[in-house]
């Protein structure tokens, strides 16, 4: 990964500002998401402690995983928060204390959106009919598209709160993509040195077989 240059943050000060307009709708969001927060991911899929714990401690592995590969990114590049480009964004959640690229919540939640998407899929019926109706109902809910969505959308909040540019959440879907490939590898191959994480996808899958 490559930083933006300084001109880029620059030019999007005025686009942070911009948003601030969304605060008043967006706030009990912004607040309800300082922490990942699964409450949001269970409005697209039925999560909960009950029938998807596996997956609930799969997504809090993976997020805490990503948080800190993130965490060492912001530390290299050592890029400045909005409002210490302008005293006029006004964040309105206290402005973290490490470099604004890339967004950590952006990484995190697109991670989120691509592992869960897979899960589900991973964990069809072995039966031909069930999983001829399965496919059915995630390609008419169209449910990739959904996770992604609510992704960007967490991500935007994190600008409107006035504590990143857009241009982080760029960052943060390149270094996702990066990530998922580990992450997807290690669900699947399982290296001989760590079977750990690959243990936690299958019983986590087997949670969407039902």
């Amino acid at each position: 990964m490559k930083p933006p240059a300084a001109a880029q943050f620059e030019a999007e000060v005025a686009q942070v500002e911009a948003h601030a307009t969304l605060r008043n709708a967006r706030a009990p969001e912004i607040i309800a998401q300082i922490k990942f927060n699964p409450a949001f991911w269970a409005n697209v899929l039925p999560l909960n402690p009950r029938t998807t714990s596996n997956t609930l401690e799969l997504l809090l592995v993976s997020v805490a995983f990503t948080s800190h590969v993130c965490q060492r990114v912001k530390l290299m590049f050592n890029l400045p928060r909005p409002n210490e480009m302008s005293p006029r964004i006004q964040p309105i959640i206290a402005t973290p204390g490490w470099s604004t690229y890339p967004s950590g919540h952006a990484t995190e939640s697109f991670v989120i959106a691509a592992l869960l998407d897979r899960l589900v899929r991973d964990g069809m019926p072995t039966s031909t009919a069930k999983k001829k109706k399965v496919t059915a109902w995630i390609d008419s809910a169209k449910l990739g598209q959904m996770l992604v969505q609510l992704a960007e959308r967490i991500a935007e909040n994190r600008v409107v709160a006035g504590i990143h540019f857009p241009v982080d959440t760029t960052g943060g879907k390149e270094l996702s993509a990066i990530l998922i490939a580990y992450l997807s590898e290690r669900a699947s191959e399982a290296p001989a040195v760590d079977r750990t994480y690959a243990w936690l996808w299958n019983r986590a899958a087997a949670e969407w077989k039902a």
